[in-house]
């Protein structure tokens, strides 16, 4: 069994580890690529990896090297149907990305942070390049579009300040919003007439004109026709649609400009950690009042999980009480439950020192139940399997009356019974002679004591000794029409079958054997003997009526049986006193052949044509020949 589990044991660490070595295969490799069925493999594989980085800094950087990978694919796939699924994955990677860089250290974000700049400046131009994703999906389009646009507006409004050079910003956010000239196409836009090209207000690089902003007038920005000191943030415009009790943070914080509808709040980059600032008003009645992380997660509410451990929950009746069932037990849920689920649940009987069980388990005690203590017979682990200890227990019935069977023995269940089980059972009949004081005998059986057919440990076999016992029929009754004599007459005293009569001295068969319709009318022992009815021989001697015995087939001749037959058989035919040969030309003793009326009248025209055979004669002047073959023919010869 060690073996076993030892052999067990190592191949299941071999599985994990081929599968270890085949994720970071496909990690390096990246063999595959959005739009590919297989390519969520190789994302689980990427993720997986970033699970065993500790070091922030350097979990930041893996993740943009995530970015530069889709950055790729998104390259690859412009112009195929893969474009949308390259979105989608870009769109993941940069999110998960800017969480990263947000949690490095210090002295390290301002260096990961250019580097995502110019990462997404990538995947913006990469993006611009597009062709069928925004007509396969304009909504999926816009909305990554506005992700990766809101991303760089919060990075690169942090580190924007009016003292730095414009022109270096201007070299790393490379945005489609600069136009050269004048684009007729732009003519029914709000703001159709165009800043010159190159000016600041053209490029509008600190606050990129994306999705709903790029639709809408200046004027509705810059009031009263003033442009500089405008404030940049979203809540000078929009601050009169927030609803109330809302987040007080920056509406870029979750909003993309493209809609209000797609909302994408990161918890970690706006380092929110007090989860009842926003979302008391989710809270049901009674809900456990620490912080909502301690159960969900930041995508949705469901699936929840709550670590007990991590928020100090030892006493479970102040969150479970309502979920107790009337006439629980009153102690603390973990005593029998864990934290993953209700069931299974084990109750440690020894380290709660519980030895009354009836306190907590009267209610579930049967009709009838022995009165003493569980564990008399019960064990911890479960009601059955379990086993009581007779030992000194000698009246049976003060427990066991509502277990017999109606007219059962009425001693002690001990008499037969061991304490183990009810089946098997066995009685000592030692000293017991009165068998029907117990035992019923079923309708028309024999009436005298069991013990003389029976023995004690079954009823069958059963054996009767029939020593002295003359009068068989007063116990046994004989079949319709059987012989009225004594049974053993034929029978013996082991088994009807077979049976044996004698027939010594017995004359008048017909007295007990019936014959069958048609049968000979003489006794049996004519043709049978006293073994069996077949085979059977009948002495024919002075026999000479053939017809008063046997009927002839229809159209058979008319004459005595022994006129052709012998009397050993009817095959064999012999036909005496025939003067014409019986095997005349194939005739083969076929009597109607020639005799077609199955008498002494005879024809040869059955076998020669009359007509030929009169032409025939007649041209040797041999007429009127009719019946008279026989007089030129008589051995049939011509």
């Amino acid at each position: 069994m060690r073996k076993l589990i030892l052999a067990l044991t190592l191949m299941c660490i071999g599985i994990v580890l081929s599968f270890t070595c085949l994720s970071m295969l496909i990690t390096q490799l990246a063999p595959l690529h959005p739009g590919n069925r297989y390519f969520s493999l190789q994302r689980y594989s990427e993720l997986g990896l970033a699970r065993l980085i500790s070091n922030n800094s350097a979990l930041a950087s893996y993740h943009m090297s995530l970015v530069e990978r889709r950055i790729l694919d998104l390259d690859r796939s412009a112009g195929t149907e893969a474009e949308l699924p390259a979105i989608t994955a870009l769109d993941e990677a940069i999110k998960l990305a800017q969480v990263a860089v947000a949690a490095a250290p210090e002295e390290d974000q301002t260096q990961l942070e250019e580097r995502l700049i110019a990462l997404i400046d990538h995947a913006n131009k990469s993006l611009s390049s597009l062709g069928l994703a925004p007509e396969q999906d304009k909504s999926a389009y816009e909305i990554a579009e506005g992700d990766i646009q809101t991303i760089r507006l919060r990075f690169y409004r942090p580190i924007f300040s009016p003292r730095q050079d414009l022109q270096k910003f201007r070299n790393i956010l490379l945005l489609p919003q600069v136009h050269s000239g004048y684009d007729p196409n732009l003519a029914t836009l709000p703001h159709s007439i165009q800043f010159p090209a190159g000016s600041p207000g053209a490029e509008h690089a600190f606050f990129p004109l994306l999705g709903t902003h790029a639709q809408i007038g200046c004027e509705q920005c810059h009031l009263n026709g003033q442009f500089a000191g405008t404030n940049p943030q979203c809540v000078s415009c929009h601050a009169a649609i927030k609803p109330l009790s809302h987040f007080e943070g920056d509406c870029a914080g979750c909003h993309t400009s493209v809609n209000w509808k797609d909302v994408h709040f990161d918890h970690a980059l706006a380092g929110a950690i007090n989860c009842r600032d926003c979302h008391t008003v989710d809270k049901p009645a009674n809900h456990f009042t620490g912080q909502c992380s301690a159960c969900h997660k930041t995508n949705a509410w469901r699936p929840a999980s709550f670590d007990h451990q991590a928020a100090g929950a030892t006493n479970c009746q102040s969150c479970h009480s309502k979920n107790k069932p009337a006439n629980h037990f009153t102690g603390q849920c973990s005593l029998c439950h864990n934290t993953t689920a209700w069931r299974q649940a084990v109750f440690n009987h020894n380290a709660m020192g519980a030895v009354d069980c009836q306190s907590c388990h009267i209610k579930i005690r049967p009709p009838n139940h022995y009165e003493g203590q569980c564990s008399a017979c019960h064990n911890t682990r479960s009601w059955r399997a379990g086993a009581f200890d007779h030992q000194g227990v000698t009246d049976c019935i003060s427990c066991h009356t509502v277990d017999r069977p109606a007219n059962h023995f009425p001693g002690q269940c001990s008499a037969c019974h061991i304490i183990n089980a009810w089946k098997p059972a066995s009685f000592s009949h030692q000293g017991q002679t009165d068998c029907q004081s117990c035992h019923n005998r079923p309708s028309g059986h024999y009436a005298g004591q069991c013990s003389t057919c029976h023995n004690i440990n079954a009823w069958r076999p059963a054996s009767f000794s029939h020593q002295g016992q003359t009068d068989c029929q007063s116990c046994h009754n004989r079949p319709s029409g059987h012989y009225a004599g004594q049974c053993s007459a034929c029978h013996n005293t082991s088994a009807w079958n077979p049976a044996s009569f004698s027939h010594q001295g017995q004359t008048d068969c017909q007295s007990c054997h019936n014959r069958p319709s048609g049968h000979y009318a003489g006794q049996c022992s004519a043709c049978h003997n006293t073994s069996a009815w077949n085979p059977a021989s009948f002495n024919h001697q002075g026999q000479t009526d053939c017809q008063s015995c046997h009927n002839p087939p229809a159209n058979h001749w008319g004459g005595q049986c022994l006129s052709c037959h012998n009397t050993q058989t009817w095959s064999g035919v012999q036909v005496s006193n025939h003067s014409f040969p019986i095997n005349h030309k194939g005739a083969n003793g076929v009597c109607s052949r020639c005799h077609p009326a199955n008498n002494s009248n005879w024809t040869c025209y059955n076998c020669h044509n009359q007509a030929e055979t009169e032409r025939h004669h007649a041209e040797k002047n041999i007429l009127n020949i009719g019946s008279r073959c026989i007089e030129c023919h008589p051995n049939g010869n011509n």
